[in-house]
């Protein structure tokens, strides 16, 4: 019954996923968010965390914004973007910044671990949320922060 309950619980959510990906509102977030006036290694941070955030899965979010942000930020896109990222330095930030909101209160995973151990939201999400969401988005930050000092390291 339990391993029933995990299956609908994913399935809705990967549902809710792949709808709010085919929305108009979606494609224009997504669009304008590689157009925000801050060093492009940032920009990378941002959109991952939105669309991890949004999609509740990070091969989602990185599917979906990956190809946006290679053709918007790299040599081929913004002339005032031209030579400042790689590829690499992309793949890198955005794979950390990909596991930070990716355990939102509405995730499969946090609702079955609680569901199990008969805990709600307001009782067992903080220590989680601190430690699944916080920490991996200063760890992003600060590798973000290592390119934009020393970008040589890519």
């Amino acid at each position: 019954m339990t391993s029933a309950g995990a299956l609908f619980n994913i399935s809705v959510i990967s549902g809710f996923a792949a709808v709010v990906a085919a929305t108009t509102a979606f494609q224009t977030m997504a669009g304008s968010t590689v157009n925000l006036p801050i060093h492009p290694i940032l920009i990378v941070v941002v959109a991952i965390v939105i669309l991890v955030a949004l999609t509740s899965s990070p091969p989602a979010g990185m599917t979906i914004i990956l190809p946006i942000l290679a053709s918007a930020l790299l040599a081929g896109g913004s002339a005032a973007n031209a030579g400042i990222l790689t590829p690499e330095m992309i793949h890198r930030v955005a794979t950390i910044a990909s596991v930070s909101f990716e355990t939102l209160p509405f995730n499969g995973m946090i609702v079955i671990i609680l569901s199990m151990t008969k805990l709600s939201h307001k009782e067992g999400y903080m220590p989680m949320f601190l430690i699944l969401c916080i920490l991996p988005l200063i760890a992003a930050i600060v590798a973000a922060l290592i390119y934009i000092v020393a970008p040589s390291l890519s």
